[in-house]
């Protein structure tokens, strides 16, 4: 492969007032086109640019190992929320089984623990071990 820089080169050499501005041009640009957005001009602009500040690199790396932590560390929070709340209501849902329809035996509300109360706090239950395995999913899958 030869280099059209040379062909370009000895062309505007070889008229009569010697075309220097072309020859310029020519040796700038790349060696196949001649043209300013060609790989060398590519390679210049690449080497002239500074790299990023090693301790902004350093400073950026640490503010998203501390945010996977907190990301971390809150998935964990919720999970183990979640799922300790899940397991007080199956106790709950257990307690009213065995013993019907009543009042709360924590808090004393009259009444409280009923059919509709079972259904909805059964619900509740499972949408709690839901989103903690769901939390549980994204903190093994590091999101």
């Amino acid at each position: 492969m030869t280099d059209e820089r040379a062909g370009g080169s000895r062309k505007a050499l070889g008229k009569k007032e010697w075309g220097l501005d072309e020859v310029e041009a020519v040796l700038a640009g790349s060696p196949t086109t001649g043209e300013k957005d060609g790989t060398t001009d590519l390679l210049k602009r690449l080497a002239v640019l500074q790299p990023p500040d090693p301790k902004a690199v350093a400073d950026a790396v640490k503010a998203l190992r501390d945010a996977d932590q907190r990301q971390t560390a809150a998935a964990q929070s919720v999970a183990g929320k979640s799922d300790q709340l899940a397991t007080l209501l199956d106790h709950a849902l257990s307690f009213h089984k065995a013993h019907g329809d009543g009042d709360c035996p924590v808090c004393g509300k009259p009444n409280a623990l009923d059919n509709a109360w079972h259904l909805q706090k059964a619900q509740e239950a499972e949408a709690l071990r839901q989103a903690a395995r769901e939390a549980h999913g994204s903190q093994e899958s590091g999101g």
